[in-house]
């Protein structure tokens, strides 16, 4: 197996793409002298590297050829705004002064004293940057060498106290950073559309439907090659308007989650990545020889995973099956989800994509996430000459809270309930009395209210049909309705209470 850099386009520029100025001068000798690491921090090349490859890209490599034509060609404007974009990858000030120099906006005032107490026009303008800054980026060392780890340590309770609280996220209350994940469902219902659109929006720094990211490199390991995905990548490119994606990195095969050496290889070509914030492995079935079924071989799995995750910082995403009897449960041994930190269940019905949380180890469940698949025709044609087409994952502009599982006449009784809720509905008071057939949490979100089961019967009474003879109408009406609402139950559209109320679920 082997990692392909960069499968959409070229490879990050380096530090000397901004290498602007006369070769001789000294602002670029300086700035090429001093490029190694301090530290933790990163070197002159890496915030260059970074830099470039983001959405903001080609405008600071415009302010570093000195065009300053966005900024009225106001020369002070121009620097703030180059030094607003270097000081989110570094806040170190002689490496503030190197980047500045090695650019064609550096000029003599930059030295100039032009404050009472002695500051220069430089430092006033790194000062200035740095206070408004919010955010900081948080380096962590790429991989260099791979080197036993143990998670077993001794910590000093004082640590404990002083340490911030809080996750760290690669998607906004959805992805935890360096958490272990697993989103699974049914062949054929779009996981591979959101594994792919995700890792494309972190990889860029581009907020996912609605949900900031905490953006890195991604690696998405194609269990079934690059073929068979190239034209969702394309269709991705097409539709976020980037034609150029970087830190988005494909494997040209699976990998094997049930051998060290395998998994050993995929570290070795993670080499020297910086930054890498998801590895999604799609789908275990395809990159693990074990027995799903054995908690020893899931067992082994997950401390692979584990490894991948401790020596990245990555968060690990594996996009797995559901079982074949238990469609809201993911296939094999239930040892993997215990060792989860998050998992994610897809399904699809008549068109509508939904993401349901099925587990959250440190956050609350985010809501339910409905999405549809937009066409796309791409400009590029097969052998035939036939235009090729893919299509894009589309959040539906407000997310249903549930989705149609059952028969026709359980979509009748289905559609009476909303609508009664809806007239009728009640605040929820007792959340923890509503319990899900296969015990997974309940995402409560604005739109659930409840109804008390036998306020709806009487709504449901007169539009039920019986036989015309039944000697006990009203019975075989009762009868009847518990049977469309045991059906409901059954499906998982909606739950009933303890004390009889009813709500609609996702």
């Amino acid at each position: 197996m082997r990692i392909l850099t960069k499968f959409m386009g070229r490879e990050s520029q380096s530090a000397t793409a901004f290498n602007m100025r006369a070769p001789g001068s000294a602002a670029n000798d300086a700035s090429n002298a001093s490029t190694e690491r301090k530290g933790g921090e990163l070197s002159d090349k890496e915030v260059i590297s970074l830099i470039t490859s983001t959405k903001n890209g080609p405008k600071v490599t415009r302010l570093y050829k000195g065009d300053m034509s966005a900024y009225e060609h106001d020369h002070s404007s121009a620097e703030m705004a180059l030094m607003n974009y270097l000081v989110y990858y570094t806040q170190d000030y002689e490496q503030l002064c190197r980047l500045y120099c090695d650019s064609n906006l550096s000029r003599d005032k930059w030295d100039e004293v032009h404050s009472s107490d002695g500051r220069t026009y430089g430092e006033m303008t790194i000062e200035r940057a740095i206070n408004d800054c919010e955010h900081f980026f948080k380096f962590k060392r790429a991989i260099t060498e791979i080197k036993p780890s143990s998670s077993f340590k001794l910590v000093h309770i004082r640590d404990v106290l002083s340490s911030s609280l809080g996750l760290d996220m690669v998607i906004e209350g959805m992805l935890p950073l360096g958490s272990l994940a697993c989103m699974f469902g049914q062949p054929a219902r779009g996981k591979s559309f959101v594994g792919l659109d995700m890792a494309f929006c972190v990889s860029q720094g581009i907020e996912w439907n609605g949900l900031k990211v905490d953006q890195g490199a991604s690696i998405y390991i194609a269990g079934e090659g690059i073929d068979g995905i190239a034209k969702r990548i394309k269709a991705l490119s097409v539709k976020y308007e980037c034609n150029d994606p970087s830190q988005f990195y494909l494997s040209s095969g699976s990998i094997d989650l049930a051998e060290s050496k395998s998994v050993q290889e995929l570290l070795d070509q993670l080499k020297g990545k910086v930054q890498i914030k998801l590895i999604i492995i799609d789908t275990l079935h395809r990159n693990f020889s074990g027995d799903e079924n054995s908690a020893r071989d899931i067992a082994t799995l997950v401390k692979h995973a584990d490894k991948l995750k401790d020596l990245t910082g990555a968060t690990i995403l594996i996009v797995h099956h559901s079982g074949k009897t238990n469609k809201g449960e993911a296939r094999g041994s239930s040892a993997l989800k215990a060792a989860l930190d998050v998992e994610i269940q897809v399904s699809k019905n008549k068109g509508i994509i939904t993401l349901k949380s099925t587990k959250m180890k440190d956050l609350d469940p985010f809501p339910p996430m409905c999405f549809t698949l937009n066409p796309i025709t791409l400009d590029e044609f097969d052998k035939h000459g036939k235009q090729i087409t893919s299509a894009t994952l589309e959040p539906i502009g407000k997310s249903p809270f549930f989705v149609r599982r059952t028969p026709a006449k359980g979509d009748l009784m289905l559609d009476k309930l909303i609508e009664a809720i809806s007239a009728q509905g009640l605040p929820i008071t007792d959340k923890a009395s509503f319990k899900s057939p296969n015990g997974s949490p309940i995402v409560f979100t604005v739109d659930h209210k409840m109804i008390l089961k036998s306020t709806f019967f009487n709504d449901c009474k007169a539009g039920i049909q019986i036989a015309p003879d039944a000697k006990k109408p009203d019975e075989a009406k009762k009868k009847s309705f518990d049977r469309f609402i045991k059906e409901l139950k059954e499906s998982g559209d909606i739950v009933e209470s303890a004390a009889k109320y009813l709500i609609v679920v996702s």
